[in-house]
């Protein structure tokens, strides 16, 4: 009972410290586009002069969105930077943003109890394709193939995008096999 509380601990201490990792890089976030710098833009990165700009988009649609034509409002930059409206869409802008890596919103799948929950069957995962690489050595199925050519050059976030045509081309490479 003790090291289940302990283990739920520990769940809640890394949830919470992921989770303010994420509010501060969103909060900085807000903090680069609210500081656009208007007058110099060239000290602006090219993300924040894209965030700028949806931001801009969203507040322009919002503002306008229940106006005719007639009475469209034109936006004044340095106004809108200090109107809350423009604050929340400026939020709402980055919280849709995909952040990944560290900093990366956290998910249930991320807490220690989940993992620790789940590592009986990713044991058995990892021994199953061991067993059936090093061992057994069956031959691979063309997407066993494309899985570990893409581990092997690390495109593990990108897996989903590549083509038909590059996968193929991965398969003929063979950088799946073993040296």
């Amino acid at each position: 009972l003790v090291i289940l509380v302990v283990i739920l601990l520990i769940s809640l201490f890394q949830y919470y410290y992921q989770y303010q990792r994420y509010s501060t890089i969103v909060n900085k976030l807000v903090d680069l586009v609210l500081n656009y710098n208007i007058i110099n833009e060239k000290q602006n990165s090219k993300q924040s002069i894209e965030l700028f700009n949806r931001s801009l988009d969203l507040y322009d649609k919002t503002i306008n969105s229940n106006k005719p034509d007639d009475d469209k409002v034109t936006v004044n930059k340095s106004r809108m930077i200090k109107d809350p409206l423009f604050n929340e869409v400026v939020r709402k802008v980055i919280l849709d943003v995909k952040i990944e890596g560290g900093f990366r919103k956290p998910t249930y799948k991320d807490l220690f109890f989940y993992q620790l929950v789940l590592l009986p069957f990713t044991l058995y995962n990892w021994w199953k394709k061991y067993h059936r690489r090093y061992i057994s050595k069956v031959p691979f199925t063309e997407e066993e193939k494309v899985e570990l050519a893409i581990e092997v050059v690390g495109l593990g976030v990108w897996k989903e995008e590549l083509t038909d045509n590059e996968r193929k081309q991965l398969i003929d490479i063979e950088i799946w096999k073993e040296e």
